[in-house]
């Protein structure tokens, strides 16, 4: 009963939290590689190639 009390009270609140943070950080991502990167010509694109996979590892590495 105390593990069921624990799941409701802190993990699954956590969890949910987590998961929104996830969401609106991948909502960020999206968000900056359109700006930065969709409307940018075929030829640029693929220079901005490596500058845009180290900014979606570092966003996932410093858990932001």
């Amino acid at each position: 009963m105390a593990e069921l009390q624990m799941l409701l009270e802190e993990e699954i609140p956590g969890g949910r939290r987590a998961l929104f943070d996830s969401y609106t950080n991948l909502e960020r991502v999206a968000e900056y590689c359109e700006t930065n990167y969709i409307q940018v010509p075929a030829v640029s694109y693929s220079l901005s190639l490596p500058y845009m996979e180290a900014v979606f590892v570092c966003c996932f590495q410093n858990g932001t």
